[in-house]
């Protein structure tokens, strides 16, 4: 009957750990499931069944080195700035569509998009630097030779 509780014990660890992970508690749930998880395995397998310390401590230090680890990543991803909408546009090159006479249609990222040419008329087929946004359209200049044209 006491091998149901090292179980009991060995389960709250693990959702502890994964609760670390997702909820900011500074790495108390994290050490509180691993002296969970080290308390169950210790009366796991104190039924007559002789276990190593050593190795019940090496399999908390690898755990909790997991975790640990695991933890640190998704608190850097979640610090890093966002970078999407209009700012992630600017610079990447679009294949005009419509030709640009000064304005038509360009072709970006699976999505067509209106476009001004800020360098004249430009050709169907021709790809385009975008230098900009304004409302919905963007501003854009040739690339010429592969190379892209500063904005």
């Amino acid at each position: 009957m006491m091998y149901y509780a090292g179980i009991l014990l060995i389960v709250i660890g693990f959702v502890l750990f994964i609760a670390e992970m997702f909820i900011p508690g500074f790495g108390l749930l994290m050490g509180a499931g691993l002296i969970s998880l080290i308390i169950g395995v210790s009366i796991l397998f104190s039924e007559g069944t002789i276990v190593n310390p050593w190795l019940i401590a090496a399999l908390a230090i690898l755990i909790g080195g997991f975790i640990l680890f695991a933890v640190i990543r998704i608190i850097a991803v979640h610090r890093r700035q966002a970078y999407t909408g209009k700012e992630e546009l600017i610079g990447k090159t679009a294949v005009v569509k419509v030709a640009l006479n000064p304005e038509g249609i360009v072709f970006l990222e699976g999505e067509l998009w209106t476009a001004v040419s800020d360098t004249g008329n430009i050709e169907t087929g021709a790809e385009v630097t975008i230098c900009g946004i304004i409302g919905l359209k963007l501003h854009v200049k040739k690339a010429t030779g592969g190379q892209k044209i500063g904005c």
